[in-house]
């Protein structure tokens, strides 16, 4: 078998898998975009597609009913997390916004089924970026078998089937990661535009801007790339939210609508990190039947034998980086006070389980190896 037909059939598995899990779901008659925060994204593109506006005219009409069953039922609060009001009083999508943007051309040329597109342009992004990230840190045979455990070890195939912000940012981060290696500018940009999709996601930045600096030969140009992308995606952001919310450091979840009394009120989304919350219900956190993160995602109990055995390799800063940025965000999103209420945190942990595949690259070498001398031996 030659390299390109070699090389084409990972692909071709890719497509059987995610055309097959979108005809399964259609078969039992489950629609691709459902009612629920990510349908307003793509909203939101069809919005600046067709009106080129990020106001959907439905917002308006939630807006009017909100108010008036908040004005038939006096001292009670209805809250929505649909929109928040931008300046001069719009109705802005509370998150999202980017993703919105380059979704609509996709909507522009396939219509609805643009929208799917897209989620599986994005998920064979995220792969292929860690082939080439593990491919670079082992060989292109455990690149190949970790992509694998990706699809079947971790929750991220069954976003597969869904317009998802989480799988976005994912996609800029990973993405992100990989092409620092070679164009440190355009890697930083990309890494960067994430924190538009949730602000935390500027937790990774600091551990994994410089991720690959010992690998740099010319390291000051380098760090000069790295910085001068980092400031051109945050730039591009401040003035995002200056444009939709009034000030550089106002986002959409700062200016939340709730209705009460029959009155619109602006506030910031209630969200306080707690120490208590992040010490406690571990075994829910971990194995719970409804949203345990390593039930769900096995291929993370390999990731601490993948980090042991890469402190071996000349690669041992690159994984220390994905090891603190993946520590930085569990520990964020397991000491939020929303954490208790929410059986879906693993969504906000996508891109963490997708980094922490790599560091495992090692372990799968050191298996191979072992495997491959037992064999000739």
């Amino acid at each position: 078998m030659n390299r390109r037909a070699a090389a084409a059939l990972p692909v071709a598995a890719y497509v059987v898998i995610v055309s097959g899990m979108a005809l399964f779901a259609q078969s039992r008659g489950i629609p691709f975009l459902q009612t629920n925060p990510y349908y307003f994204v793509a909203d939101t593109a069809r919005s600046l597609w067709e009106r080129g506006s990020l106001e959907r005219k439905e917002n308006a009409e939630v807006y009017r009913l909100q108010l008036e069953k908040s004005r038939r039922d006096p001292g009670k609060v209805y809250w929505q997390d649909i929109f928040s009001m931008g300046r001069n009083g719009k109705l802005y999508p509370t998150r999202g916004v980017l993703m919105a943007f380059v979704g609509a051309p996709f909507y522009g040329v396939f219509g609805d089924l643009g929208f799917w597109i897209m989620s599986q342009v994005q998920l064979f992004l995220v792969l292929f970026s860690v082939f080439r990230i593990a491919r670079f840190l082992t060989s292109s045979q455990t690149a190949l078998l970790l992509c694998g455990l990706l699809i079947v070890g971790t929750q991220l195939m069954r976003y597969s089937y869904t317009f998802s912000y989480d799988v976005f940012a994912t996609a800029l981060i990973v993405c992100g990661l990989d092409l620092l290696r070679v164009k440190p500018f355009l890697g930083a940009v990309l890494m960067t535009a994430a924190a538009e999709t949730r602000v935390n996601y500027a937790l990774f930045l600091p551990f994994l801007l410089f991720a690959w600096l010992p690998q740099y030969g010319d390291r000051r140009r380098a760090i000069v790339s790295l910085a001068s992308g980092a400031a051109v995606g945050a730039a591009v952001l401040l003035a995002m939210n200056y444009v939709l919310w009034g000030h550089p450091l106002t986002t959409g979840y700062h200016r939340s609508v709730i209705f009460k009394d029959g009155a619109a009120l602006v506030q910031p989304v209630s969200s306080e990190i707690s120490l208590r919350i992040l010490s406690s219900d571990w075994g829910k956190k971990l194995i719970g039947e409804e949203g345990g993160l390593v039930r769900y995602n096995p291929i993370l109990a390999i990731f601490p034998v993948g980090l042991l055995l890469a402190r071996k390799t000349r690669f041992e800063a690159v994984q220390l980086a994905l090891a603190a940025a993946i520590l930085a965000q569990v520990v964020f999103v397991y000491s939020l006070s929303v954490w208790p209420d929410n059986n879906n945190a693993n969504r906000y942990l996508l891109t963490a389980i997708v980094l922490s595949a790599i560091p495992s690259a090692a372990a799968f070498e050191a298996w191979r190896g072992t495997t491959h001398e037992e064999t000739s031996g």
